[in-house]
């Protein structure tokens, strides 16, 4: 409930979407956080049970200030999404912690509680977007769904079905749990991790003339993609301090695959179809690279430890610093709580984007034990 009064609490909240899926346990949390944000004087709309993407694509379309996906099971988990389905800003996160912390919220008069609205038609606002992304259908093409979400599998292969798609043989489209990223395991047992499906995406709208934004983090190859294209990729913060990513966060509310797997599915399976290419030669159009991902803990300021790399090739960021070399480049950046450090690695191949990483790993505990 206390959460629910935050978020209706913060500055321009008054309609937040929420939505969940879990059974008995998620609906018990969804009654406490619409009675939290009623009790703010914001308004709710209510999606019913449906998957993450679903709210996502809900809170762009229908131009919400916020939303929240409840996540049931064994442990109930929080999804809080900002304006155009991404990532809260940290204005609006401390906002909300004040109130939060303070256990002091805004509070609507008896006479000036809103209704809560029936936003469970959204489903089939949803299933149009997913059509739009193969409008001459897909027939013809061969498609496997898998998923540990039942109700994320189910969406995504009906669609494909309704598509025209064969979903008993061909490569294995594999969506995360949540259903927001994306994995293709072609037919000679190739894997094709999210980086690179992302990276082909973005390929596909640089061919067509259009500009891309993205999370921060993603793989650096992309902005020499677009400029070989002559376009651009603006990229958004994960938690900006201020309004300077707002050009890359209004562009991306456009490009629903960012967070959707289903569509990124779909914008690759569509374009395949429409040029007769093969998954094999869709991915010629990109360079070979890997990416690696690690996390250190860290008992130092962050700001600190990182200002401690004397490397003349570092250079700061808008979030924490990159550090370029000759055949590869790094991104190290402080988690939120600021107790340990993310290291993005990025090479043309996955043993020198691991050399990279155990580099700076050194090179920071050395740091660390000054």
């Amino acid at each position: 409930m206390k959460i629910g009064a935050a978020t209706g609490s913060v500055k321009g909240s008054s309609k937040i979407g929420i939505a969940g899926v879990g059974g008995r346990s998620a609906k018990a949390f969804k009654l406490a956080l619409m009675s939290g944000a009623l009790g703010a004087g914001a308004q709710v709309w209510d999606f019913g049970d449906i998957i993450l993407p679903q709210l996502t694509f809900a809170v762009s379309f229908c131009g919400l200030s916020a939303g929240i996906f409840i996540s049931g099971g064994p442990t109930c988990c929080l999804t809080i999404l900002g304006e155009g389905g991404l990532p809260l800003t940290r204005s609006v996160e401390r906002e909300m912690e004040g109130y939060f912390f303070k256990d002091e919220y805004k509070r609507a008069s008896w006479d000036n509680y809103k209704e809560v609205v029936d936003m469970s038609g959204i489903k089939l606002l949803y299933q149009q977007e997913l059509f739009r992304y193969a409008p001459h259908g897909l027939s013809e093409m061969q498609a496997m769904v898998s998923c540990e979400n039942s109700e994320a599998a189910r969406v995504f292969e009906d669609t494909l079905s309704r598509l025209g798609c064969d979903t008993s043989l061909g490569p294995v489209f594999r969506l995360s749990d949540d259903g927001r990223t994306l994995t293709i395991t072609d037919t000679d047992g190739k894997e094709i991790e999210e980086d690179k499906v992302l990276t082909l995406c973005c390929v596909i709208d640089f061919m067509s003339g259009k500009d891309v934004a993205l999370p921060y983090g993603s793989p650096r190859i992309i902005d020499s993609l677009a400029e070989k294209y002559g376009c651009k990729a603006e990229r958004f913060l994960q938690c900006p301090a201020d309004n300077s990513d707002q050009s890359a966060r209004r562009m991306s509310r456009t490009q629903l695959w960012l967070n959707d797997g289903i569509m990124a599915a779909l914008k690759i399976m569509s374009h395949m179809k429409a040029e007769h290419k093969t998954l094999s030669e869709m991915m010629a159009l990109i360079p070979s690279f890997a990416t690696v991902v690690k996390s250190i803990e860290i008992d130092t300021p962050p700001s600190e430890l990182l200002g401690s790399l004397n490397d003349a090739a570092a250079a700061q960021a808008s979030e924490g610093v990159i550090i370029y070399r000759e055949h590869g480049c790094l991104l190290i950046r402080p988690t939120k709580a600021g107790k340990s450090l993310k290291i993005f690695s990025e090479a043309r191949d996955a043993e020198t984007a691991k050399d990279l990483c155990s580099e700076i790993i050194d090179m920071l505990d050395s740091s660390k034990n000054k």
